[in-house]
């Protein structure tokens, strides 16, 4: 079962990784290397002054490091499920090597589950939040099955 614990350690491993000299400055894409980013700034009742300008931080980054990126600014809610849906099936493709999961936005943790806000919900209550917002569970379920990426 993967923990939170296992997730953030993973993750805070990630830049380091990203930027030592192990992967080839501005390489050329690698298609057994993925990675879904999503920079979501411009919410009705929220709005946030980073997000977006961190995405695209990370997009170049990424890309110069040879990955390829699928990339999402201010993603509703269609739009941020289909790119989860085809993140954890491409990272569940043999040829893939790595697979790298990048969001900033608003998160918000309900009963002990946590999800991911796109900029076009309206959120009034408990249930709400599981209707409209993306469970992340959802995707790390399906990337708890993948250990070796």
């Amino acid at each position: 079962m993967t923990t939170r614990r296992t997730v953030l350690k993973a993750m805070s491993l990630g830049p380091a990784v990203l930027a030592s000299n192990v992967l080839p400055a501005l390489a050329a894409p690698d298609p057994s290397r993925i990675s879904l980013v999503i920079g979501n700034s411009a919410y009705r009742q929220a709005p946030l002054a980073n997000p977006a300008n961190d995405a695209s931080a990370m997009r170049d980054l990424l890309t110069s490091a040879g990955f390829s990126v699928e990339a999402h600014l201010d993603a509703k809610r269609a739009d941020l499920l289909a790119a989860v849906d085809r993140f954890a099936a491409a990272a569940q493709q043999s040829s893939t090597r790595l697979a790298v999961f990048y969001y900033a936005g608003h998160g918000v943790q309900l009963d002990w589950r946590n999800y991911l806000l796109p900029v076009d919900i309206e959120v009034n209550g408990a249930e709400d939040v599981k209707r409209q917002c993306i469970d992340l569970g959802r995707l790390l379920g399906r990337l708890a099955q993948i250990r070796d990426k």
